[in-house]
């Protein structure tokens, strides 16, 4: 995750494969980007639970949420992390604002 202030050069050139192999009891991290509140979690075992949660309101502005998200990331561990974000967000991999989100009405999230 991202805030305005990092330019897209500041991101990875290639993401790590998606069907890279994972353990047989895998533990994940996953973001869900909402208006109000990004929600983010740690789950574990077959099948997945939920072990911990943290919500992190948007009232402060995207860079200090995303903050707020990545800092309580690195403090984990986990092998993959999954992210669901409103949108729409730039899909095209060639383009410098790859992984943004570009013209939400949600106008302090526009190039994020």
């Amino acid at each position: 995750l991202k805030a305005q202030a990092d330019p897209p050069a500041a991101r990875p050139a290639q993401w790590p494969h998606p069907h890279t192999a994972m353990s047989a009891s895998p533990t994940v991290a996953g973001v869900e980007g909402g208006g109000t509140t990004f929600v983010a979690v740690i789950a574990k075992g077959e099948p997945l639970q939920i072990v911990e949660r943290a919500d992190f309101p948007t009232t402060d502005g995207p860079k200090a949420t995303l903050d707020r998200v990545c800092e309580w990331l690195a403090t984990k561990e986990y092998e993959s992390l999954g992210v669901a974000m409103f949108g729409p967000i730039d899909l095209i991999k060639d383009s410098p604002t790859w992984g943004y989100v570009t013209s939400t009405p949600k106008l302090d999230w526009q190039h994020t």
